[in-house]
């Protein structure tokens, strides 16, 4: 469904709730979480899409089934029920993508930022990495219990001593709630013109941990 702000003459469009496939690929665009956010409240300018998105039917301006917004005119607007503008997230409003001319120094908040997501990551198998977890991290002593808990391709793992002490450990940050190697994965797979079925069947030869098709 379309509609169109009569002051400013610019559509705007409902998120593809009735096509899930599609809806998945409109989130991750939109850099949303489906499982945090209200798919039925947020809109999108037509902005967002490019003008070969749009078709015209009796006088009327309709997207193509096909169309979905893109990464670079995504300007992180996101329009309520009320048509009221909701701010960016503050954590973005510093990204900006490096420019070969660009004198600046980074902070060391967006040094951080870079290192989590260019980092090397490494295919570990599990045995190994529970011998890590034999003994407390903070005293040396014997492990009385640990608990080991998966989502795609995250690992936690929380324990607790035999002198009271307790910890818990990721193998990979979170973006918003969502474990960044599971983002990574399903950007990776997209952007390198793959399948999920391809991916899956390559990951299932190695019993490699990876996001499930329905997460993103």
């Amino acid at each position: 469904m379309i509609t169109r702000d009569r002051y400013t003459g610019i559509y705007i469009l409902l998120l593809p709730v009735q096509d899930p496939e599609r809806l998945q690929l409109w989130l991750i665009a939109l850099c949303r979480d489906i499982n945090t956010v209200n798919v039925h409240a947020l809109r999108v300018c037509s902005e967002h899409f490019s003008p070969e998105d749009f078709k015209s039917s009796k006088g009327r301006a309709l997207l193509k089934t096909t169309a979905v917004p893109t990464l670079s005119q995504l300007r992180t607007e996101f329009v309520s029920m009320a048509s009221i503008v909701v701010p960016p997230d503050p954590k973005d409003t510093s990204f900006a993508i490096p420019s070969s001319t660009s004198t600046s120094t980074p902070t060391s908040e967006e040094n951080e930022d870079l290192v989590t997501w260019n980092e090397k990551k490494w295919l570990v198998n599990e045995s190994k990495l529970l011998q890590l977890f034999r003994t407390c991290h903070q005293c040396g002593g014997g492990i009385k219990e640990i608990m080991v808990s998966t989502c795609g391709s995250l690992i936690r793992i929380s324990w607790d001593c035999l002198n009271g002490h307790s910890g818990q450990w990721s193998s990979c940050p979170d973006v918003r709630g969502m474990p960044e190697n599971n983002l990574l994965m399903a950007a990776s797979t997209i952007f390198t013109g793959a399948t999920y079925t391809t991916i899956a069947d390559w990951a299932g030869l190695l019993n490699l941990q990876i996001p499930k098709k329905t997460t993103y």
